[in-house]
C-alpha cells in the first residue's frame, strides 16, 4: 500500500493511509486468520495500486496478477474485474495485458477440473450461480434494500463513514479507480448479505481498496493547514 501509493499520494499521504489500515480493529482480527477472502483482498488492492500508475503494458499486466490472485481466492472476483474494465473503458489496449493472467488461470484451472470431474463442473458453476442471485432476493429485493444495506454498512462506525466520503472525494482524474472499485465492489456485496457487518471476514475483499481513501483525508487535511498557515 505505501511502496506503490506514494507513487500516487506522495510518501505522508500513502503512509497515513497503510497505518490507518494496520490499525483497524477488523484488519488486525481478519488478517491473522488464514480466509481465502484475505487473498482476494491482496489481489484486489494490488489491482487497484496498479491501475492508479500510468496505463503501460506492464502496469496493466502486474494489476492483471492482482485480478488473477482474487480469481484465484474467490468467485466474486467478478466484481473487482468489471470495476477495472470500467475504469480502462476508454483504453482498450490496456483490456488484454489486464485480464490476460485471469484468463490464463481460469483456463488451465477450470479445464483441469473439467477434465477430471466431467460434468460436475457445470452443475457446481450453476448452484453457485443461483446461490448468488437468491441470496440477492434475500437479502436486497430491489434497489432500495440494497441502498438501505449500504447505508447500514457505511454508517456502522466513522471509520467506514469517513472511507466512503474519501471514496467520492476521489472522484478525480488521478485517483478514479479507488472509487470504482471500492464503490462497485461494496454496493455488490452489500446486494448480496444484509449482515454483512456480522460477517465482516466478506467486506474483507475491499477492505485495503477502501482504506486507500484516507489518503486523500490527508492530502484536504494538508491542504487546509497550508492554507491556514500560508503566511500573507
Amino acid at each position: 500500500m505505501y511502496a506503490l501509493g506514494k507513487n500516487v499520494f506522495g510518501p505522508g499521504a500513502a503512509l497515513f493511509s497503510s497505518l490507518m489500515f494496520l490499525t483497524y480493529q477488523q484488519s488486525i482480527i481478519h488478517f491473522r486468520m488464514s480466509y481465502a477472502h484475505n487473498g482476494a483482498a491482496l489481489g484486489n488492492l494490488l489491482l487497484t495500486l496498479y491501475l492508479l500508475q500510468p496505463a503501460n503494458w506492464n502496469n496493466n499486466l502486474r494489476g492483471g496478477f492482482g485480478l488473477a490472485l482474487s480469481a484465484g481466492s474467490h468467485p466474486l472476483f467478478i466484481h473487482s474485474a468489471i470495476a477495472a474494465w470500467l475504469s480502462r473503458i476508454r483504453n482498450p489496449k490496456s483490456w488484454v495485458p489486464l485480464f490476460l493472467p485471469t484468463g490464463i488461470y481460469l483456463f488451465v484451472s477450470l479445464g483441469l477440473i473439467y477434465l477430471r470431474f466431467g460434468s460436475w463442473l457445470g452443475e457446481d458453476l450453476g448452484h453457485l450461480f443461483e446461490t448468488f442471485t437468491a441470496r440477492g432476493e434475500q437479502d436486497a429485493s430491489g434497489m432500495g434494500a440494497a441502498l438501505s444495506n449500504l447505508a447500514h454498512f457505511s454508517l456502522q462506525d466513522p471509520y467506514h463513514l469517513f472511507m466512503i466520503i474519501g471514496l467520492l472525494l476521489c472522484f478525480n482524474r488521478r485517483c478514479y479507480p479507488i472509487s470504482l472499485m471500492g464503490l462497485f465492489v461494496t454496493f455488490m456485496l452489500v446486494k448480496n448479505r444484509a449482515n454483512l457487518i456480522v460477517f465482516y471476514y466478506q467486506a474483507i475483499v475491499i477492505l485495503p481498496v477502501l482504506t486507500l481513501s484516507w489518503a486523500r483525508w490527508y492530502e484536504l487535511a494538508q491542504l487546509l493547514s497550508d492554507r491556514a498557515f500560508k503566511s500573507p
